[in-house]
């Protein structure tokens, strides 16, 4: 049962974008950490689009699940 519904909600269950919808806020705030702390450190940067900026999150937390949690108990 773990494995279909783990199966499930990485094929797109409907869960993920109740989250995603609610996460906007907090991905803006972090975006714009992101923005703040690059003009901090290097004046003149360009900073990344909020697109690629979520792309970026994106991929990163796919590779940490990819190293455990769930997947990794199930040997994926």
């Amino acid at each position: 049962e773990i494995i279909e519904f783990y199966m499930k909600e990485m094929a797109g269950g409907s869960s993920p974008q109740r989250v995603a919808s609610a996460a906007d806020p907090i991905l803006q705030d972090e975006y714009d950490k992101y923005v703040f702390d690059l003009q901090e450190q290097h004046p003149g940067a360009t900073p990344m689009s909020i697109d690629d900026f979520k792309i970026q999150v994106i991929e990163e937390g796919r590779s940490g699940v990819r190293s455990g949690g769930l997947p990794g108990l199930l040997g994926f």
